[in-house]
């Protein structure tokens, strides 16, 4: 990928992040200093602007940096099914990008973010950071519930790989595992008529 030629993009965020009234700071990251085709702005809660100037011929193009998983998996998209109510369409990526010319001064730039992009981008934002400390509270839900059961029954606890439940191995029990810290899905248990008995009484 090149850039194009003469457009000095480290200069321009710069620039761009001085005339903008959104308390954006220009930083350089490892990766934009190898490749100086894109730049990102950051805010100090976490959003940023990110512009890259080789998907959009003699144009700069913006998006947004999106909040981590805490499943551990990638970064949330505007598509996560979870804020799909907020999107127009679940089963496909909202574009939140813009383009503006690269012949528009810093301060045009700065404004069209300002107009343009961060109003939306923001309050998606917003929702992706909700919905990400629900599930990090979840999760601690989960461990925590794993460890009384483990402290009291003894076994060992393991993460499921996705983040999205945690199962124990106890004694007398190949696996239990469970996706809400509430209720337990038990595998492989072996019980004599007489447990059978006792457990299908406590379910009932």
């Amino acid at each position: 990928m090149t850039q194009p030629a003469e457009l000095n993009l480290p200069a321009l965020a710069s620039a761009i992040a001085r005339a903008s009234r959104l308390a954006l700071r220009y930083e350089r990251y490892e990766e934009e200093v190898r490749n100086q085709w894109s730049a990102r702005l950051t805010h100090a809660d976490g959003r940023a602007v990110w512009m890259n100037t080789t998907r959009a011929k003699g144009r700069l193009h913006i998006d947004g940096l999106w909040p981590d998983d805490p499943r551990g998996t990638c970064a949330f998209l505007p598509r996560d099914n979870l804020l799909s109510q907020e999107m127009p369409n679940q089963n496909r990526q909202h574009d939140f990008s813009i383009t503006v010319s690269l012949t528009k001064t810093p301060e045009k730039i700065a404004a069209d973010i300002a107009r343009r992009f961060w109003p939306e981008y923001s309050r998606v934002f917003a929702l992706m950071v909700t919905r990400a400390r629900e599930i990090r509270e979840e999760i601690d839900t989960r461990q925590q519930e794993a460890e009384r059961l483990v402290a009291k029954l003894g076994g060992s606890i393991s993460q499921n790989g996705n983040g999205e439940g945690v199962t124990l191995y106890l004694p007398g029990i190949y696996r239990a595992t469970s996706y809400d810290g509430k209720s337990w899905r038990l595998d492989h248990v072996q019980l004599t008529s007489s447990q059978l008995e006792q457990l299908v009484g406590i379910l009932q």
